[in-house]
């Protein structure tokens, strides 16, 4: 008897024995009924984090096919890592999510973000309920266009590092495009040119969560209180939680 003899059930038991990386590595090399059984062990890894340190070794047909299974992707980039090392892993895990349009959260940490990423990610903005570019090198006009199709965002986190002025993504015309929307997360380093008490007033359906990131854990509020565990926010575990 050899693998191709056993029924479904069996050959459940045994990938399940396996890990991503092994069930990737045969993926699309054995026949169509094994890509079958590799695919029912992807919901095992739909929430799925890595570092371009050790970034995923395989190519965009194995990627494409888990990207169809996430719920939650993190990646932590590093600002030295260039653009053309990433896209090639994160376009078909974004273009795999959007086939199926299960991923609600995506969370980038430490990227410096292109135009070339901006394409991308718009891939799976119109079903996300969390986008969070905390600790990411990114541009007023490059949040608009993220925002353009998130109708079901209800969260988005910002890291302001001097070139964000709020003067585009916080206007009305984007803000209308984003019914879902609960709460924006502001990290900041230096002064904060938002003027916080003044967007609490011109919507006042969404919560400001403002982070000094030089006096850790000073958290303040503007708008309506959250029912957020604000100790988990930047937790792996948060993305989890939908």
């Amino acid at each position: 008897m050899t693998l191709f003899d056993l029924n479904d059930d069996s050959l459940d038991l045994i990938l399940n024995l396996l890990q991503l990386d092994e069930l990737l590595s045969i993926y699309n090399e054995i026949s169509p009924r094994f890509n079958d059984a590799i695919e029912r062990q992807f919901h095992r890894f739909r929430h799925y984090d890595f570092s371009m340190r050790f970034p995923p070794r395989h190519d965009a047909g194995k990627l494409q096919a888990l990207g169809r299974h996430l719920i939650s992707l993190h990646i932590s980039v590093g600002y030295s890592i260039v653009e053309k090392d990433v896209i090639p892993i994160l376009r078909p895990l974004c273009q795999g999510a959007a086939e199926t349009q299960k991923l609600r959260a995506l969370k980038f940490d430490h990227a410096s973000f292109t135009a070339e990423y901006v394409r991308t990610v718009q891939l799976v903005t119109p079903f996300l309920r969390i986008l969070d570019m905390s600790h990411c090198d990114v541009r007023d006009h490059m949040i608009v266009r993220l925002l353009e199709n998130a109708n079901m965002l209800q969260h988005l986190v910002i890291l302001n590092i001097y070139q964000l002025t709020g003067e585009k993504h916080l206007k009305p015309y984007t803000m209308s495009n984003l019914p879902c929307l609960k709460l924006i997360c502001i990290m900041f380093v230096g002064n904060l040119p938002y003027k916080l008490e003044e967007l609490s007033i011109q919507y006042p359906h969404l919560s400001f969560l403002v982070y000094d990131t030089v006096a850790c854990n000073a958290f303040k509020i503007y708008g309506p209180q959250v029912n957020i565990d604000i100790k988990n926010l930047w937790n792996h575990e948060y993305f989890k939680n939908d």
